[in-house]
Formats: structure tokens, sequence, C-alpha cells
């Protein structure tokens, strides 16, 4: 956790500053031999509150080969006009370590 400094640049409206606190949590448990849940979380304290997680499930397939699931979540307090507050992404993906 500490201080954040956010600048974002609307494409209708200019700029927005903002001075933040953060809150961040990086975890990641060995459920058994290949398998893996990480969680990546963040959160933004201000004018525009946001938090952000990241949740996967990797298992080993063969090799240097895997297969994940994932969730993304994104939500903002005043996300802007037309906008929704939330955003979410669901993935299945191969990846390679080397």
């Amino acid at each position: 956790g500490g201080a954040a400094y956010r600048q974002t640049d609307y494409t209708v409206d200019g700029w927005e500053d903002d001075l933040l606190g953060r809150a961040a949590l990086d975890a990641r448990w060995q459920i058994s031999e290949g398998v893996v849940l990480t969680e990546r979380a963040d959160a933004y304290f201000g004018n525009n509150t946001t938090l952000q997680s990241v949740t996967a499930l990797t298992a080993q397939i063969m090799g240097s080969l895997s297969g994940r699931l994932s969730f993304d979540y994104r939500r903002q307090a005043d996300p802007g006009a037309d906008r929704r507050k939330v955003d979410t992404t669901t993935r299945a993906s191969l990846v390679y370590g080397f």
C-alpha cells in the first residue's frame, strides 16, 4: 500500500489528475503439483476509486504447456457518461513456459 498519482487523458473532457491511496495483493497458492491459483488485486482510493482483480487457475498439461482459466474484474466509481461501472473478462488460454 501507499500513495499513487493518476493522470487520465479523456478523449472529450481533457485531463484529470488525482492523488490516490493504493492497496495491492499478489497471492499464489500451489493447490497440487502442476496446479496453481493466483490472485492479483489493486485498489486505488480517491475521487474515482478503482478496483481491479485478476484471478487465474493454471494447470500443467504436459512439459512446459499449461492451460489457464482467468477472470478479470474492474470497477470504477465514476467511469464517465454512458459507461458501465463494472467490466469483466473471462479467458481460456494455453501458456507455454520457457
